[in-house]
């Protein structure tokens, strides 16, 4: 295959995740209110785009991954746990420093 080949499947690809990702994210989640009664925000939609991004590569990296060691496994695993951690520790515990919408982890999860 020829670079041109592969760099506009690739480019294909990425378009179609990209939109798989928008689409879950605006469409997939209509008026979920947050603690105070609020529909979702922006807070909201953000941070479910970005856990379907997280969600994305992560697959496409097990997918793409040929040969599997124990470090792939731990790698593969702790980007999904630190990504999940974050999201709970900050909309739970951080009060002071996040947006009206604390608490969103249960939501997007």
């Amino acid at each position: 295959r020829t670079f041109r080949s592969l760099h506009w499947g690739f480019f294909g690809q990425g378009l179609i995740h990209s939109f798989v990702c928008f689409a879950y994210s605006i469409w997939g989640m209509p008026d979920i209110p947050n603690n105070s009664g609020q529909p979702g925000d922006v807070w909201m939609a953000s941070t479910t785009f970005y856990s379907c991004v997280v969600l994305v590569v992560t697959g496409k990296v097990a997918l793409l991954t040929t040969t599997w060691t124990k470090y792939n496994y731990g790698f593969v695993l702790l980007s999904l746990f630190t990504w999940f951690s974050f999201i709970y520790i900050y909309s739970n515990f951080m009060f002071n420093f996040s947006p009206p919408d604390v608490g969103c982890y249960k939501s997007t999860v």
